[in-house]
C-alpha cells in the first residue's frame, strides 16, 4: 500500500475488454492536486504522478522556461526538473531509448520514451489522449507513451512492449497503467474513423458504440486488445476510470476547448525508493 494515502486516489480497476459506462465516473478529491495509478503503488522505487487542472498547464513551454508551476509541482514528490525528459508529441509511433545524456531535453517527433537508468523521469503531456505508463520490475525498465487514436491505430502500445522486451523485459512481467483520457461515453467520431478501425480489426462491434445516430470510439478496448494480443498479462493492466471530458473541472480536455493546456504525467525509478 502507498505510504502517502492522502496523496493517492483509489479508482475502480477497469481491466476488462468490454466497456461499462456505469463505471466511467469517479469522485475526485478536491484536496489532491495530483493522482497516481494504484497498480504501481506497491513499487517503492517508482514515482508516478499525473497533474490535475488546478495545478495549471504543464507543457513544453513551462518545461523549457523552468516555469515555477512545473518546478514547484515536481518538488512535491522530490523530482528535479534537470532529471526529466519530455516529448514533442506528434501522434506517430517513434520511440526513443533515453539515458542520462537526454536529461533536461524535449525530444522531437517522439511519442514513446523508455529507459533502464534510475533517477531519470519520463514525461508525457495529454488533454484527452491516453497517458500510458510501463514498468518491468525485474529488469527495472520503465516507459511512457502518448497515444491518441492515431497512436493506437499505429500499434504504438505493442511497439512499446516489443522495445522493452528487446531490452530484456519479460512480457508477462510488464505492468501497464493508463491515466485519464476521453472515454467512449464522450469520444464521438466520424463514421469514416470507425470504418478505418473496422478495416484494420475486422467487423468487431466492440470497438465502438452507436447512440442516437452518433459513433463513439472505445479507445480502452482497442488498447487493451492490443496489449493482450501481444501477450501482456491482463492482471497487470489498469485503466483509471476517469474521462477527461466528463471530468473537465479536474483535467484539461481538448474536446472541451482546452486547446493549449495539458496535464502532465511523469514516471521514474528512484535508486532509494519513494520519499
Amino acid at each position: 500500500m502507498p505510504k502517502f494515502k492522502s496523496e493517492l486516489l483509489q479508482y475502480t480497476n477497469i481491466n476488462t475488454t468490454n466497456s461499462d459506462n456505469s463505471q466511467l465516473h469517479s469522485c475526485i478529491s478536491e484536496e489532491v492536486r495530483r493522482i497516481s495509478i494504484p497498480i504501481f503503488s506497491k513499487f517503492e522505487e517508482i514515482v508516478l504522478q499525473i497533474s490535475k487542472r488546478e495545478v495549471g498547464s504543464l507543457g513544453k513551454e513551462e518545461f523549457i522556461n523552468k516555469d515555477t508551476r512545473i518546478t514547484d509541482y515536481l518538488k512535491q514528490f522530490d523530482v528535479d526538473i534537470q532529471s526529466c525528459v519530455g516529448m514533442n508529441q506528434v501522434h506517430k509511433d517513434h520511440i526513443v531509448i533515453v539515458d542520462s545524456k537526454n536529461r533536461r531535453q524535449f525530444l522531437l517527433k517522439t511519442d514513446g520514451l523508455i529507459t533502464i537508468e534510475p533517477d531519470i523521469f519520463l514525461m508525457v503531456k495529454t488533454a484527452d489522449c491516453l497517458p500510458v505508463f510501463f514498468y518491468e520490475p525485474n529488469k527495472k525498465i520503465i516507459g511512457v507513451a502518448h497515444l491518441g487514436w492515431k497512436g493506437i491505430f499505429l500499434d504504438l502500445g505493442s511497439k512499446m512492449i516489443k522495445k522493452m522486451v528487446k531490452l530484456g523485459a519479460n512480457i508477462e512481467d510488464i505492468y501497464i497503467g493508463v491515466g485519464p483520457f476521453i472515454r467512449n461515453c464522450c469520444y464521438n467520431v466520424s463514421k469514416d474513423r470507425i470504418d478505418k478501425f473496422q478495416e484494420k480489426y475486422g467487423n468487431d462491434t466492440k470497438i465502438y458504440q452507436q447512440r442516437k445516430g452518433k459513433y463513439y470510439l472505445d479507445l480502452q478496448y482497442l488498447l487493451q486488445r492490443q496489449f493482450e494480443k501481444i501477450g501482456c498479462s491482463k492482471q497487470k493492466i489498469e485503466f483509471l476510470s476517469l474521462c477527461t471530458s466528463c471530468n473537465n473541472q479536474d483535467f484539461f480536455s481538448y474536446r472541451k476547448g482546452d486547446r493549449d493546456n495539458v496535464i502532465l504525467g511523469i514516471i521514474g525509478r528512484r535508486t532509494y525508493g519513494r520519499k
